[in-house]
C-alpha cells in the first residue's frame, strides 16, 4: 500500500516539475502580483531556514526539506527532511493557507530529523503569508514572523 502512494507521489512531482518551463513561457500578463503567484508554483523550493534556525541536510540521507505548488490542482509536495508529504493549499496575493499534511511514515535516519520533520510541519501549519523575491521565499504567521525560508534554482529559458 505505501509503494503505490510513494510511486503516485514520485509521478506528481516530476508531472509537476516537466512543466515548469512551459507555464513561465505564457505568462504574458503585466499585473506584478500574477507574476509574484507564477514564480511560485512549479518550482523545486528547498527550506534553509526553519524559525531562523539554518537547515543542514540530513548526512546519511542527503535530504531536506522542500515543497512545490501545483497551480492547478491546488496541490503542494514535497519532502520535510525524512518522509515525503502533499497535500492542498489556497493562495491570493500574499495570502497562503495550506491544507492538512499527508506524510509517508518512513523511519528516520539521524536523531534530528524527527524533530526537523515536526518542526517544519509545525511551521507550514501556521502559515498565513508569504512573500517571494527573486529566488527567496518566506512564509510567514499572521504576526508577521517568518517560519520557514526557502531558496529555488531558477533554469534560464532556452
Amino acid at each position: 500500500m505505501l509503494k503505490p502512494f510513494l510511486t503516485t507521489c514520485t509521478l506528481a512531482i516530476a508531472v509537476a516539475m516537466t512543466g515548469c518551463a512551459a507555464t513561465e513561457s505564457l505568462q504574458t500578463s503585466p499585473n506584478a502580483s500574477q507574476k509574484e503567484s507564477i514564480g511560485l508554483y512549479n518550482r523545486n523550493w528547498i527550506a534553509t531556514h526553519i524559525n531562523g534556525v539554518e537547515i543542514k541536510s540530513n548526512d546519511l540521507s542527503g535530504k531536506r526539506p522542500a515543497i512545490q505548488f501545483d497551480a492547478k490542482g491546488k496541490r503542494f509536495f514535497g519532502a520535510d527532511g525524512c518522509n515525503q508529504i502533499q497535500g492542498t493549499f489556497e493562495s491570493q496575493g500574499s495570502i497562503l493557507r495550506l491544507g492538512p499534511i499527508a506524510s509517508t511514515m518512513m523511519a528516520c535516519i539521524g536523531k534530528d530529523n524527527s524533530a526537523l520533520s515536526r518542526q517544519y510541519a509545525n511551521a507550514l501549519a501556521s502559515t498565513t503569508n508569504y512573500e517571494l523575491k527573486g529566488h527567496e521565499l518566506k512564509f510567514m504567521d499572521a504576526s508577521g514572523k517568518v517560519l520557514v525560508s526557502f531558496v529555488t534554482v531558477i533554469q534560464p529559458l532556452p
